[in-house]
C-alpha cells in the first residue's frame, strides 16, 4: 500500500480519489456521493408517480372501452329504468301538541294510533324510494319495523348529532340499486344509489360501473316565513349542493350529467325567489334576488337546473279532471292549504307522471289533519322518473 509524503499509508479511497483527479474528474468523496442520494430519491419518485398516472390512464381507458361495448351489447340501458319517487312528513311525535291541532282528538295523536294510519297510507304508495321527514328518532326500530312489514328493509337514518327528529330513506326491496354512500347535512340526508346490480349486472366491478349514480337528497329545510328564515334555507341549500358536488366529483360525474332528487319539506312557497332560482338553474340569496329587481348584482350561482315533477311538461301535458271534478294538478300538501313539500329532479332526469296517493291535495281547502283517519298534518306526494342507467 503507497504511502503520503508525511509517513501515512494511503487507503484504497484516497488512490481511487487521485487517480479520478488526474483523469480531470470530480473525485468521488464522500460529500459528492451525498448529493447525489437526493437527485437519486427525487428521480425515483418521479419515475413512480410517471407509472401511477400511467395505470390510472389506462385503467380509464379500459373503463371507456368496457362502456362502448355494453352500451352496444345492453341496449336496454338507454332505455332507462322506471323509478317511483314519494315524499312524505310523518309529523315527529316530539312535535305534536294537542293545541295546535284542537279537531283532532288526543286518542289520535298518540304514537300507537298514528302507526296504523302511516303504514296504510305507505302501503298505497308503493315507492321504490321513499324520502321521510320528521321521523322520530327514539321511535325509529318501531318505524323500521312497521316499514320492513311492507317491504322495506333498507332504512337509512340521517345522522342528527343527538337531535331528536331527522330525516330518512327507505328503499323497497325490488329496487335493483344498492346504496354506496351516504352523508348527513344539518337539514339533509344524501343517499348515493348504485344501480350496477340492475338488469343482471352483478359480473361488473365497480371500477367499470357503466351506470350512473342517482343522489337522492330527503331535506327538512328551516321553517318560517321571514327573511331571516328565507336566508337560512339559502345557507342549507347551498351547503347541501357543495356537498353533492363532492360527491359527484368523486364518482366521476359532471353537474350536467348528474342524476340528483330533491324531495322533502322545503318550507317555501312557490312564489318564494328561491324555488324560482332552482328551476332556472341558478342558487342566489334572496336578498340578492331582491336586489336584482331594482338593478344589476353579483352573478348567481350557477347549478343545473331543476325541475319540480309537478310542473314538468309530461304532467302538465297529460292534467286533467277526474270523475269527482277534482284537479289532476297538486293545489296543496299542508294542512294550511298550501304547497311547500316538493319533489324536483335534475335535467338528467325525465319525469313520466306525478302521483297525489290522497284526493285531499287536489283541493285549496284547509284540511283538518292529523285526524282519526290520518296521521300527519302534512299529504304524501311523488312521481315517476326515468333514470339513465
Amino acid at each position: 500500500m503507497a504511502k503520503k509524503k508525511n509517513g501515512s499509508r494511503r487507503t484504497p479511497q484516497h488512490e481511487e480519489a487521485a487517480s479520478e483527479k488526474r483523469r480531470g474528474r470530480r473525485p468521488l468523496t464522500d460529500k459528492a456521493t451525498t448529493s447525489q442520494g437526493p437527485r437519486v430519491k427525487a428521480r425515483a419518485e418521479r419515475t413512480e408517480r410517471s407509472s401511477s398516472r400511467w395505470l390510472w390512464y389506462c385503467r380509464v381507458q379500459m373503463e371507456l372501452v368496457l362502456r362502448a361495448i355494453l352500451s352496444v351489447l345492453l341496449p336496454w340501458q338507454a332505455v332507462g329504468y322506471t323509478l317511483r319517487v314519494c315524499s312524505w312528513n310523518l309529523l315527529a311525535q316530539e312535535y305534536i301538541r294537542p293545541a295546535k291541532y284542537p279537531w283532532c282528538p288526543p286518542t289520535a295523536l298518540d304514537w300507537e294510533s298514528r302507526k296504523a294510519g302511516i303504514e296504510a297510507q305507505i302501503s298505497k304508495l308503493d315507492a321504490g324510494v321513499l324520502c321521510l321527514q320528521e321521523v322520530d328518532v327514539r321511535l325509529w326500530s318501531d318505524l323500521c319495523e312497521l316499514l320492513e312489514r311492507n317491504g322495506y328493509s333498507r332504512g337509512i337514518l340521517q345522522d342528527t348529532k343527538n337531535h331528536p327528529v331527522a330525516t330518512a330513506v327507505f328503499l323497497h326491496d325490488k329496487l335493483p340499486m344498492e346504496v354506496h354512500r351516504v352523508e348527513s347535512r344539518s337539514r339533509a340526508l344524501i343517499v348515493c344509489l348504485d344501480s350496477t346490480t340492475a338488469g343482471g349486472m352483478d359480473f361488473l366491478s365497480s371500477t367499470a360501473n357503466p351506470v350512473k349514480p342517482i343522489y337522492v337528497c330527503s331535506l327538512h329545510l328551516e321553517a318560517g316565513m321571514s327573511s331571516d328564515h328565507a336566508e337560512k334555507r339559502f345557507s342549507q341549500l347551498k351547503s347541501l349542493w357543495r356537498r353533492l358536488k363532492n360527491q359527484m366529483r368523486i364518482d366521476g360525474v359532471t353537474e350536467d350529467d348528474a342524476s340528483v332528487i330533491l324531495a322533502g319539506d322545503f318550507n317555501m312557497r312557490k312564489s318564494d325567489p328561491m324555488y324560482t332560482t332552482l328551476q332556472s338553474g341558478s342558487l342566489e340569496a334572496p336578498k340578492e334576488a331582491q336586489k336584482r329587481k331594482k338593478g344589476p348584482t353579483k352573478v348567481p350561482k350557477k347549478i343545473p337546473k331543476f325541475v319540480d315533477v309537478f310542473r314538468s311538461s309530461a304532467v302538465l301535458m297529460n292534467a286533467k279532471e277526474d270523475d269527482d271534478g277534482l284537479s289532476a294538478r297538486l293545489l296543496k300538501t299542508h294542512f294550511c292549504g298550501e304547497i311547500i313539500d316538493f319533489v324536483m329532479v335534475s335535467d338528467a332526469i325525465g319525469v313520466q307522471n306525478s302521483l297525489i296517493p290522497n284526493p285531499w291535495a287536489a283541493t285549496t281547502r284547509r284540511q283538518m289533519i292529523p285526524c282519526n283517519s290520518f296521521p300527519s298534518d302534512h299529504l304524501p306526494i311523488g312521481a315517476d322518473v326515468t333514470v339513465s342507467l
